[in-house]
């Protein structure tokens, strides 16, 4: 079996969790006899393809500075030939898409299809639901993602208009999702169409959709698209589960991975842990540097912290040797998740996880069980609930009890096997 996975960007310029995946999934597929190809954009013209791992890493170019009409999905993305003359070369039998943007997107699904190919998506970002990102209706209320229009539109306005009211916004994405004035608005006003137009695109042109996650296979439904499968999160076991302990500290260990990006919310963790005194906390960050300035702003906040070890552009192996000796993992997002392999890693050490109420993360812990939710963004709330760990004595102790070893990537990639096998057949 030959198989491509398509992705924004893969190793080693970017080693974010979706390139995790691909590559995990890669590995058992090619450790069973199949050959897998990786297929990415790149702003590159000059690098037609390299190698990482043993794989193939093809690359098409795209442009730096796409159109409005581009950006949003109304018209082909450039290097759309090039992606499609890329498969035609490798011949494979299954194209697998991992995630949409604005390089790669439901316009390649479509001439990947027509062009012949068996094909299969799987969102890793929550962003494919929410044009926000946050899930947050109006930026209060937590939301199913379901897109509509007019409610969807109204919200995302009060995101980058946040000084209007609420009722001027509903009225505004109200009238502006009528016809036929919507013919008449540029492509940024007319971005949640255009997110419907890519459902349209999904349920017509995939073989296959694979939900990472059972809150994803909600969203898929409540948008009308009923017949994704449920393939639940792995990881690379061998790393993390080989060298489990746990050692009591003078302090409560409590770790953060991530990248160092506003939307992980890191920076709401050290806010309340600033707040805290005395602070019986150790914040041990293990980061990859992302936004410039974040990076800075962050670095600056935890000198004022009583306890903190910073660590960053670790491999797979030095971050487990680094989660060893956690009391707690907190993973505080504020969006774009969409089951996060950070979460598992966590667990297959035996560490309990606190984590905000954002979709993808409620979804991974059981609150109460082996982990406890606080509101997204809410700092206040987070305070409470680290303010409820240093008071209750026996609380981490019966949540680590209660933590359960993952799925491991050898399952993922079984599951994901007899899936491209099934649409052989």
């Amino acid at each position: 079996m030959k198989i491509a996975f398509v992705l924004a960007s893969f190793f080693p310029q970017n080693r974010g969790g979706t390139e995790i995946y691909v590559l995990n999934l890669a590995r058992y597929l090619r450790k069973i006899g199949s050959e897998v190809h990786i297929v990415v954009s790149s702003l590159n013209s000059e690098i037609q393809h390299y190698e990482y791992d043993g794989f193939t890493v093809h690359c098409f170019s795209i442009i730096e500075k796409a159109s409005k009409e581009e950006y949003v999905g109304a018209v082909p993305p450039t290097g759309i030939k090039e992606f499609v003359d890329i498969l035609c070369r490798l011949q494979v039998d299954i194209v697998h898409f991992h995630s949409f943007n604005r390089a790669i997107n439901s316009w390649h699904l479509k001439y990947a299809k027509e062009a012949g190919f068996r094909t299969v998506f799987t969102a890793h970002l929550g962003g494919f639901f929410c044009q926000r990102g946050d899930f947050l209706y109006q930026g209060k209320e937590t939301c199913n993602g379901q897109v509509q229009e007019a409610k969807c539109l109204s919200c995302l306005f009060s995101q980058r208009r946040p000084g209007l009211s609420t009722y001027i916004i509903s009225m505004v994405g109200e009238v502006l999702s009528l016809s036929p004035i919507q013919f008449f608005l540029p492509p940024s006003i007319q971005v949640i169409k255009y997110k419907l137009l890519e459902f349209a695109r999904v349920k017509t042109y995939c073989d296959a959709i694979v939900s990472i996650s059972s809150w994803i296979q909600t969203a898929y439904e409540l948008n009308g698209v009923n017949n994704s499968v449920l393939v639940r999160q792995g990881i690379d076991t061998s790393k993390f589960l080989k060298e489990r302990y746990y050692e009591k500290a003078s302090r409560i260990v409590i770790s953060f991975v991530g990248r160092m990006h506003p939307f992980k919310g890191i920076h709401l963790l050290v806010d309340a842990l600033l707040q805290i005194k005395p602070n019986p906390f150790l914040l041990r960050i293990v980061c990859v540097r992302h936004d410039d300035a974040y990076y800075k702003e962050i670095k600056s906040k935890v000198a004022n912290l009583d306890a903190c070890e910073w660590y960053e552009g670790l491999s797979s192996e030095q971050v487990s040797e680094k989660l060893n000796g956690s009391d707690l993992f907190c993973l505080p997002s504020l969006s774009n998740e969409a089951s996060p392999l950070v979460i598992l890693e966590a667990f297959s050490k035996g560490i309990p996880v606190i984590g905000s109420d954002y979709p993808a993360i409620k979804d991974s812990i059981r609150e109460g069980v082996d982990g406890l939710l606080f509101e997204n963004g809410n700092l206040e709330s987070l305070l409470a609930v680290l303010q409820r760990i240093i008071e209750e004595k026996d609380l981490l102790a019966q949540l680590r009890e209660n933590v359960k070893p993952p799925r491991s990537m050898d399952d993922v990639g079984g599951d994901m096997y007899n899936i491209y096998k099934g649409l052989l057949k």
